[in-house]
């Protein structure tokens, strides 16, 4: 039963947590250790054979640094391989048979995403008066971001 004027934490209705989410956390937990040395293993493979293609700069991590590794970002050196577009290169890495290689808009500076440049349609009191985000305004951010290219990691 739903109390009135207030909205339920959960699909059910009711007030009280179900216990699955604890459990399956749980369970996994205990996994992560592996779960995240076989993402380092993908991940340090990938940094020492990425290296060796030219007009493609992957930065490994810091000593004693660990991630989890969602992805992997590579940066691309168009002045290495004579200006070649990022494009054409993404096109020749994907025809080359890198088809987890991805142009992402996740990596995309905040500022370059319509909810930070007009963010009045989902938060309607929001002043007009305030100062909007746009382009330009993070130039090394925007920078990197043209010639990012991501590797999705898989256990």
């Amino acid at each position: 039963m739903r109390s009135r004027g207030t909205r339920s934490p959960g699909p059910d209705s009711s007030s009280a947590s179900t216990p699955w989410p604890p459990a399956l956390a749980h369970d996994q937990l205990s996994r992560l250790d592996a779960y995240l040395a076989g993402r380092e293993e993908i991940a340090a493979y990938l940094i020492r054979e990425l290296g060796e293609i030219p007009g493609l700069e992957v930065s490994s991590m810091p000593e004693g640094v660990k991630s989890s590794w969602y992805a992997l970002t590579a940066t691309y050196r168009p002045d290495q391989l004579g200006g070649l577009p990022v494009d054409r290169f993404h096109a020749a890495l994907v025809a080359d048979g890198a088809t987890e290689s991805d142009r992402p808009g996740s990596t995309r500076p905040l500022n370059q995403l319509p909810l930070y440049q007009h963010p009045s349609p989902l938060f309607p009191g929001y002043p007009n008066t305030r100062s909007r985000y746009r382009e330009g305004d993070f130039p090394i951010a925007e920078k990197a971001h043209t010639h990012d290219q991501v590797a999705r990691l898989a256990p």
